[in-house]
């Protein structure tokens, strides 16, 4: 064999193999190619592509909750959410996959485990409670019903919210031995896998990255000369919760952690009617741009945030939304959706 066969071997075998990008970009710059921009190739509109992130997000706070992990675990599982769903098209990926491999993955870097069994459990609970709209206020669940994003099970028109209930408390868990489980299983681990491919296996930032670790420290400079505890109390929950809520927009990989932790200081203050020193952010942001920019700045993250109060965010918390292709492991059509009830 000469030795232009064997470079041409060499060549081949090295092309077969696949490339992990392990690049690290924490802040994704506006000129960079996204999957938005992937996702105008089917014609999908921004605000259909919120609606699904949101869905996404809300899964990873309710299973959060329901698994008692801290506030930085569940801001890593959205920092993974976000950042896979800004690689892969909305197209090509079903939210309920994602979300809880994305749970998976925080449980580990966070190093808060939870056994995988018990992680689909949660989200098998959370499956059948969307698909019956189980949500005491009439008029939400009137909206969505109506709404052409959702999916419901026919149990969900007919049945009162103490019809669903009792419902939900009759099923069983499902074994670990049986054929529902094993489609939740495949589905996690496959995706948990596909997940790690696309990140490039780099996640070990994400814990260290989150607004959360700012905010305290802000809070005791913003909050030094102010001698009413109540006032103290009140000012960090509310900044608290608005920084649990921006982990449900995608503002932690277009922004930086401090950035968010202001804007989360800023609607607390006007939650609370607080009078903040004149660009107070200068001396937390050490920033060098213009006052008026990074004023702006907040200003516009800070309705992006409010924004969650909307219908289309009530929505997205609340029901089931089915995949764009529809052959997703739990759509309409799949074995889990027809033995759920």
């Amino acid at each position: 064999m000469s030795d232009t066969e064997d470079e041409d071997k060499d060549n081949i075998k090295k092309s077969s193999l696949s490339v992990v990008d392990r690049s690290l970009k924490i802040v994704l710059k506006n000129d960079e190619q996204t999957a938005s921009q992937l996702d105008d190739a089917h014609s999908i509109t921004a605000p259909f592509e919120r609606i699904h992130r949101l869905h996404g997000t809300s899964l990873i706070a309710s299973a959060s909750h329901l698994l008692r992990l801290g506030p930085s675990t569940y801001a890593s599982s959205c920092t993974i959410f976000h950042r896979y769903c800004h690689q892969v098209s909305l197209w090509d990926m079903d939210v309920w996959s994602t979300a809880m491999a994305a749970t998976v993955l925080a449980c580990k870097i966070e190093e808060e485990p939870r056994p995988l069994r018990r992680i689909i459990l949660i989200y098998n609970r959370l499956y059948r409670r969307r698909r019956l709209v189980c949500v005491e206020e009439v008029e939400v669940a009137t909206k969505i019903l109506e709404s052409s994003h959702v999916a419901a099970s026919e149990l969900a028109k007919s049945k009162s919210y103490s019809e669903k209930e009792a419902i939900l408390r009759q099923i069983k868990p499902m074994s670990p031995l049986g054929p529902v489980y094993d489609v939740w299983y495949k589905a996690v681990v496959e995706k948990e896998n596909q997940m790690l491919r696309q990140l490039g296996f780099t996640l070990y930032w994400i814990p260290d990255s989150h607004p959360h670790k700012f905010i305290l420290y802000f809070l005791r400079f913003l909050l030094q000369d102010n001698k009413c505890e109540k006032v103290k109390e009140e000012f960090s929950q509310r900044a608290w919760n608005y920084c649990n809520d921006s982990c449900r927009l995608d503002l932690c990989i277009r922004y930086e952690s401090e950035t968010i932790a202001c804007v989360s200081l800023y609607l607390a203050a006007q939650d609370c009617g607080l009078i903040l020193p004149t660009h107070w952010w200068r001396e937390l942001l050490s920033c060098k741009e213009n006052g008026n920019d990074v004023g702006g700045t907040l200003a516009t993250l800070g309705n992006a945030i409010l924004s969650l109060q909307e219908v289309d965010a009530t929505i997205a918390a609340c029901s089931f939304l089915p995949s764009l292709k529809g052959d997703a492991f739990n759509d309409v059509e799949s074995y889990l959706w027809s033995v759920a009830d």
